[in-house]
């Protein structure tokens, strides 16, 4: 048996460890500071790697039709003169009906993330973090900035 996940912070990497940890059955729950997901930033890149982890999570469709897959104008690395430094060359790693990568804004991606929280069944819990832990060798308590405890 697996002990509970508590997950602080709900961005990109803490909404695709609970996608990978419901996958796998094992129990956890998000605690986000922020108030709501107002997403600061431009636009990424996702690769091989990350699309087979979407492929794997049922999510690189949703994430695909969410971004840009270059097929016209194939993405380049510049330099702050706007020179061409790197065109890479692009490996397919997810399968022939995908593309090799995309392109796709941090909200766009954030918000297929937060669909696929949702219907994994993990609570989030909005306006919240961790404000202290104990452990006693056993099990660690988190202690949450809206008076409860989590123990894990």
């Amino acid at each position: 048996m697996s002990l509970p996940v508590l997950i602080v912070g709900g961005g990109i990497a803490g909404q695709t460890l609970a996608c990978a940890l419901a996958r796998r059955a094992m129990a956890c729950e998000i605690v986000e500071l922020r108030p709501d997901f107002q997403i600061a930033g431009a636009a990424m890149t996702l690769q091989g790697t990350a699309l087979r982890t979407l492929l794997d999570f049922g999510l690189v469709e949703e994430t695909i039709a969410a971004g840009w897959t270059g097929d016209d104008h194939p993405v380049v690395f510049t330099d702050s003169r706007g020179e061409t430094v790197l065109e890479p060359e692009l490996v397919n790693m997810v399968g022939e009906t995908y593309p090799p990568q995309i392109a796709i804004r941090r909200q766009a991606l954030h918000d297929v993330l937060q669909r696929g929280v949702r219907r994994a069944g993990v609570p989030v819990r909005m306006g919240t973090t961790v404000t202290a832990l104990s452990d006693d060798g056993e099990s660690v308590e988190a202690v949450l900035s809206d008076g409860t405890r989590s123990e894990e």
